[in-house]
């Protein structure tokens, strides 16, 4: 597996959690969580999130030139390379992007598109515009770190997969076995039922409690994506997926009884990573698992579209410390169609950001 730091992951696009469930439950899975702040503003933290930031748990990325220059150049080159624009980034809804977070080569241009600036230094752009810069700078910050990106908004996480594939998505999203795919791996995460009602120095003392189990969690997550990523034969991924799904099992049960002896009810949510893959791995993906009650077990391969030939070098450089995580707590896993749903709506996601 790739040499990179697994515990540490980092949070966009925005700076303010609007509801600390998902800080708590990303805390589960890695040890430290990190979100870019600019120096000149102060985050409107929840006394909870307070808490997180007194315990070392949730930290600033301090933003460098080279961040910025990196985000601004591949930004360019993304907008010059644009065979069409995807319907998703015409967009009416302004939201506000801070200058410190831009380098200044491309400072005019998104002052031009701004409908304001206001005196402490925000823009005020369109939302697809701010996203498409926000996961351009969220890409350099972690390319020059070696950490994984977070989102708790589904529509940005497969945004992402859309610009982490250089707009090589074909305009027919659906997956077919000679094409290059985007994919989605979806994973049970067990999590508190309750998480929302606890409190964070709960989850601050489960924390120092669940280290060796969310590290060996993380890590056979990772390892698995990039074998996924590199497959190219229907017969080494099926010894891949079982495998994998043996090493889940033993993190599972681990996981599961660190929880049991910290809260009564456990439910399983998707943890969803979206990883570039051949067609066949996309065509012949699926849901894992021996019965769904058992939720040490469950997961899904499922391609959500298909990829130009071009992305076929997105594969041939992609590693763990690259994936993009998204963590689904509206849904519970209950059945098997509550993968297959789950992967279908983020298809259709993905299909409406580019052709409506």
């Amino acid at each position: 597996m790739t040499d990179f730091i697994s515990d540490k992951i980092l949070f966009y696009p925005t700076i303010e959690f609007y509801d600390s469930s998902w800080l708590k439950s990303a805390l589960t899975i890695w040890d430290t969580v990190y979100r870019i702040v600019p120096d000149s503003y102060s985050p409107n933290d929840s006394d909870e999130v307070k808490t997180a930031i007194e315990a070392g748990l949730l930290k600033t990325i301090n933003l460098g030139k080279n961040d910025l220059e990196k985000a601004a150049e591949k930004f360019e080159d993304f907008c010059d390379n644009l065979d069409f624009s995807p319907a998703g980034l015409d967009g009416y809804n302004n939201v506000k992007l801070h200058v410190d977070k831009i380098d200044s080569r491309i400072r005019p241009l998104l002052e031009s598109l701004s409908k304001k600036i206001d005196s402490s230094g925000w823009l005020s752009v369109s939302e697809p515009v701010a996203h498409a810069y926000m996961i351009h700078l969220s890409n350099s910050i972690c390319d020059r770190r070696g950490i994984p990106k977070f989102t708790d908004n589904d529509d940005m996480f497969n945004i992402m997969s859309y610009f982490q594939s250089g707009g090589n998505v074909d305009e027919y999203v659906f997956a077919k076995e000679d094409n290059e795919a985007q994919t989605n791996l979806l994973i049970s995460h067990l999590t508190p039922a309750d998480i929302r009602s606890i409190s964070m120095d709960r989850i601050v003392r489960l924390n120092e409690k669940f280290s060796k189990s969310k590290a060996d969690y993380r890590d056979s997550i990772s390892d698995f994506s990039e074998k996924l990523s590199t497959c190219e034969d229907e017969g080494f991924m099926a010894e891949q997926v079982s495998e994998f799904q043996k090493s889940l099992e033993e993190t599972q049960h681990t996981r599961y009884e660190i929880l049991k002896s910290f809260c009564k009810d456990i439910v399983s949510h998707f943890l969803i990573t979206g990883i570039p893959t051949s067609g066949i791995v996309a065509a012949r993906g699926g849901f894992s698992g021996s019965t769904i009650e058992n939720l040490f077990t469950g997961f899904a391969i499922a391609g959500i579209a298909s990829l130009a030939p071009a992305a076929k070098d997105l594969r041939d450089n992609w590693n763990a410390n690259k994936n993009n995580y998204y963590i689904e707590m509206r849904k519970d896993l209950s059945s098997e169609d509550s993968f297959r749903s789950d992967s279908y709506r983020h298809t259709r996601i993905m299909e409406e950001f580019i052709n409506d």
